[in-house]
C-alpha cells in the first residue's frame, strides 16, 4: 500500500498484521481524492475507524492542513503513528485510540471539513456515530462513508446529513454526506 497523490505520492504505508484492518484501496483512494481535489487543501480532517491512516494520510498529503485519526485497536493506533512518523506528518497529526461512539462525543465542539469513515465491512458505522456525525463537519463539510454495499440514503437523511453523491468501485460503494443545513 502506498500514498498515492501529493507531496508524498509512492510512499509506502505500513499495515497492521492480520486481517481485522482492511485497508481502502489505492485505486479507490485515487478516485475518492480525485473527486475530493478542491475540498482537500487547508482541510481539516477526521478519519474515524482510521485502520493504516491511508485516508488522512492521503489528505495530508494532497495539502490538509491537519488530521485527528481514531481507531479502536491499539496495534492499528500504533501502525498509524508510524506511519505518521516515517512520513513526516507526525505534528500534523493527533492519533486517538478509543471507540468511534467515544471520538464523536469527544469531538462534539469541533468543525471538521472532511470527515470519513472506513468501519469494518461486518460492523458498519455505530448509530451513535450515525447519529452524531452531522454535529461534527463545518456547515459546508463533507463526510465519506465506505461500505461493502450501498447504504440506504435514509438511513444517514434521518441523522441530519443528506446525500450528495455515491459511487461505486468494484465491491466498495463510497456515499458522500453534508449537513441539511449546506
Amino acid at each position: 500500500m502506498r500514498v498515492v497523490g501529493g507531496a508524498l505520492a509512492g510512499r509506502l504505508l505500513q499495515s497492521p498484521r492480520g486481517t481485522a484492518t482492511r485497508p481502502t484501496l489505492d485505486r479507490v483512494r485515487e478516485a475518492l481524492f480525485n473527486v475530493l481535489a478542491r475540498r482537500v487543501p487547508g482541510a481539516v480532517v477526521l478519519d474515524l475507524y482510521a485502520g493504516t491512516g491511508a485516508l488522512a494520510i492521503e489528505a495530508l498529503s494532497r495539502g490538509a492542513r491537519r488530521a485527528d485519526l481514531v481507531d479502536r485497536d491499539r496495534r492499528a493506533s500504533s501502525v498509524v503513528r508510524r506511519n505518521l512518523a516515517n512520513l513526516g506528518l507526525a505534528d500534523r497529526a493527533t492519533v486517538w485510540t478509543l471507540p468511534a461512539e467515544r471520538a464523536v462525543e469527544r469531538f462534539a465542539a469541533a468543525a471538521f471539513d472532511l470527515v470519513f469513515l472506513d468501519p469494518p465491512w461486518a460492523d458498519g458505522v455505530a448509530p451513535p456515530v450515525r447519529q452524531s456525525l452531522h454535529r461534527l463537519l463545518q456547515p459546508d463539510g463533507l463526510a465519506v462513508v465506505e461500505y461493502e454495499a450501498p447504504a440506504s440514503a435514509g438511513d444517514w437523511e434521518q441523522g441530519g446529513l443528506v446525500v450528495m453523491d455515491q459511487r461505486r468501485y468494484g465491491r466498495t460503494h463510497l456515499v458522500f454526506l453534508a449537513p441539511t443545513t449546506s
